[in-house]
């Protein structure tokens, strides 16, 4: 009888547990393609299985690209993102910078061209701006000329 009500209270625990353990998962990887190319990426984790898939590419309207969004389709639970690669669809040898981190919670990224460079890559959303910001410094001391001046608002 005694095991039988320990029993019982180990499930009646893990009723309890089991939804406070799920809302600490971490999102889907979602990827935004800014890029007018399909991109295939795979999505590495720490101590979990990989995830690969394909990433609609962005189409231009006007002046602006409107961008392709795909997400990792199985459930992340709580595994973080070490390092993401892309290729191109149709040119697999063709650079494309990837992402890499001892282990990032963070779940959207983008696939756009180095602020200050032709080669693009994939960045989460920090990441851009502190390698644009880095770059953009660098630029400035080596080749001063290649700075695309920035537009001040009236």
């Amino acid at each position: 009888m005694r095991i039988l009500s320990i029993k019982h209270l180990v499930t009646a625990a893990m009723l309890f547990i089991a939804p406070a353990a799920m809302s600490q998962a971490y999102g889907k990887v979602i990827i935004t393609n800014y890029l007018t190319e399909r991109v295939n990426v795979v999505v590495s984790y720490a101590a979990c299985r990989p995830d690969a898939f394909l990433v609609s590419q962005g189409r231009v309207s006007g002046d602006s690209i409107i961008p392709g969004v795909n997400r990792a389709q199985p459930y992340r639970g709580a595994c973080l993102v070490k390092k993401i690669t892309g290729t191109y669809e149709k040119y697999p040898k063709s650079p494309i910078t990837e992402f890499q981190s001892g282990g990032t919670a963070v779940s959207h990224f983008y696939i756009k061209n180095q602020a200050f460079s032709e080669w693009p890559g994939i960045w989460s959303k920090s990441s851009f701006w502190d390698d644009s910001i880095k770059q953009r410094r660098e630029l400035e001391k080596t080749n001063p000329e290649k700075l695309i001046p920035i537009k001040k608002k009236p």
